[in-house]
């Protein structure tokens, strides 16, 4: 049987009009209550809910150390490659993450805007592939 902590306060203080506590109080306000019916039964659940459960607290920190994650890619971004955001409108995806594991040193050289047929292409700087090296 569970018993609410907060009505046997409330309970307590009304039983002599003092807010003394002692375990000897404590256990004959909680008795009295169970007496009255206050109080509420056990639930054991089964243990696919407990499962499950335990999954979906690991999934809320997965999903939290992502966003964190993402959060950073921006921030980085946002700071050493602003122009970035003018050719990929989500920057996890997988042509910002080819783009900045090619060229983390230079974004300035990494490509030219060429525009055909009203869209954006991304093109990548030849002269810029075979004069660099890296060291």
């Amino acid at each position: 049987m569970l018993v609410n902590p907060h009505l046997v306060k409330k309970n307590k203080e009304n039983r002599d009009n003092t807010r003394s506590k002692s375990d000897k109080k404590d256990a004959l306000v909680i008795a009295d209550m169970v007496k009255n019916g206050y109080y509420s039964p056990v639930r054991f659940h089964s243990t696919e809910y407990e499962e499950l459960r335990v999954l979906m607290a690991n999934r809320e920190t997965v999903v939290k150390r992502l966003v964190s994650a993402v959060n950073q890619i921006h921030r980085w971004v946002d700071i050493v490659f602003p122009e970035l955001r003018q050719f990929f409108k989500i920057l996890t995806c997988k042509g910002v993450l080819a783009t900045l594991r090619l060229f983390p040193l230079h974004p300035s050289k990494v490509f030219a805007l060429q525009l055909n047929n009203n869209s954006r292409k991304l093109v990548y700087s030849q002269d810029y592939k075979e004069s660099t090296e890296y060291r």
